[in-house]
């Protein structure tokens, strides 16, 4: 694969942890949130408190970074590999990525512990990729 294809890659990847972190920590209604569905009076400023309100289940973006995982992986499978596919397919990984302690109960996501781990498995993730591409390139 080419670096040009790489930094897409990259550029979704530390993309989506941007925007997504901002968002959330600037959206969520802390105050009203509640995982017991009987007690939470959340108003709707997150994708994911939209999702929870029409399917009654706590869907977070780790569940749609998997979705787009399946989705990109099909069309990577298919040879479909191109700027939009890599970009697509940094985001997933990303959404994936930053929900993946929390989401085991490791820690609260909004805590600076949580960014900080996420930002070094994306950091650890990146700096993966550019050693591999380079030894392909190196060969």
């Amino acid at each position: 694969m080419e670096i040009k294809l790489i930094l897409w890659l990259l550029l979704g990847l530390f993309l989506a942890f941007t925007l997504t972190r901002i968002s959330a920590i600037a959206l969520h209604d802390s105050n009203n949130y509640n995982s017991d569905k009987t007690k939470n009076l959340e108003k709707i400023k997150t994708p994911t408190a939209l999702l929870r309100s029409i399917f009654e289940r706590d869907i977070h973006h780790i569940h749609l970074g998997i979705i787009l995982l399946i989705i990109v992986g099909v069309l990577i499978y298919l040879d479909y590999i191109n700027p939009l596919s890599l970009f697509l397919l940094g985001i997933s990984v990303s959404w994936i990525l930053d929900q993946f302690f929390p989401l085991i109960n490791l820690g609260n996501y909004f805590s600076i512990e949580m960014t900080l781990i996420s930002f070094l498995l994306h950091l650890i993730m990146a700096i993966t990729l550019l050693i591999l591409s380079f030894l392909k390139f190196a060969n």
